[in-house]
């Protein structure tokens, strides 16, 4: 319990210290249930951009398809803790259309202020694909080849796109 206090009072005070994927475990095992999914997603939103953003310039195809499903990236806080959140917030996000593009807007905007000087680690998605299969069988141990900095504004805005997408929101309604 002393550990847990420890890492809630850190996500209160640097929210951002810790990798997307570590925070959505952090916001669906305690926010969620406590604070609800409407006050809690837009936290989910910018951690889900951030995430997404490092995930299109580190890692490879495999290694995004395997947070996609395998982690249940965009899902996964709210799907930790309690079985029936996930139903809830499905239901939340078609009920509630307008309320949802607003949280992603301002998750959108968390993000923003995030995503050129980040306090985590943002290669942690290159933990995740077959490349650490195939070096573990003996074959190439190359890590994922980067994107480029000339294409990283082009990934940040596919990243808020998949967002949008995965939540609900049409392109139309945030321009």
């Amino acid at each position: 319990m002393k550990e847990m206090n420890a890492v809630l009072t850190e996500f209160e005070t640097q929210a951002f210290l810790r990798t997307p994927l570590e925070n959505m475990d952090i916001l669906g095992t305690y926010y969620i249930p406590k604070e609800g999914i409407d006050k809690a997603f837009i936290v989910v939103v910018a951690n889900a951009t951030l995430g997404w953003y490092d995930a299109l310039r580190f890692g490879s195809e495999s290694g995004r398809e395997e947070i996609l499903t395998n982690e249940k990236f965009f899902l996964r806080a709210f799907t930790i803790s309690d079985p029936k959140t996930k139903d809830q917030f499905i239901k939340f996000i078609k009920k509630h259309p307008d309320q949802v593009q607003a949280a992603v807007l301002s998750g959108f905007e968390i993000a923003e202020k995030y995503r050129k000087n980040p306090s985590y680690d943002v290669h942690w998605p290159t933990a995740y694909g077959l490349e650490g299969t195939i070096c573990a069988l003996g074959g190439s141990c190359e890590k994922p080849k980067e994107m480029p900095v000339e294409q990283w504004d082009k990934a940040w805005v596919d990243a808020k796109q998949r967002v949008m997408a995965y939540y609900l929101v049409s392109n139309s309604s945030t321009k």
